[in-house]
């Protein structure tokens, strides 16, 4: 992919966290969310520091960063439904085995299932908590109604 990395970074002067990477500053909540822990497991994999601002990150960092670690594997830990979800890159590093050959189709299949079962579990979970919230809502008198039109 080809892409101009002052558009992205248009501020050098900028930390991590304060913004440096203007597209991961933009979304909805829970998109901010997800790209503060990539980032976090990133400088942490690696050594880095949130606070430091773009300029003085190592180019070999920076490189990481907007163009992905290749072979290096990172560990992204997000809390999801109240607990801590590990999400390696397994699908990803079992899907480049399979086109190299290293690896069979129904190793990618069954490495893809338990992908699909990782997500239906959080889903599951998702779902648990916003019935709980609703519970707790209706239980202090939220103005839930059993007819819409009342």
């Amino acid at each position: 992919m080809v892409f101009d990395e002052h558009l992205v970074v248009p501020d050098t002067e900028k930390s991590l966290e304060k913004g440096a990477v203007l597209p991961w500053r933009r979304g909805n909540k829970r998109m901010l969310v997800y790209y503060k822990a990539l980032l976090r497991a990133m400088t942490q994999h690696y050594g880095q520091g949130l606070e430091t601002p773009w300029k003085d990150l190592p180019e070999d960092f920076r490189k990481k960063l907007l163009h992905g670690t290749g072979s290096d594997e990172v560990e992204f830990t997000f809390w999801r439904a109240g607990k801590m979800i590990k999400a390696q890159k397994a699908f990803d590093l079992a899907d480049d085995q399979f086109l190299a050959g290293a690896l069979t189709n129904l190793d990618l299949l069954t490495t893809e299932q338990s992908l699909i079962s990782i997500d239906a579990s959080v889903a599951v979970s998702d779902t648990a908590l916003v019935q709980d919230q609703i519970a707790v809502f209706k239980a202090l008198g939220g103005g839930w109604r059993g007819d819409a039109r009342q």
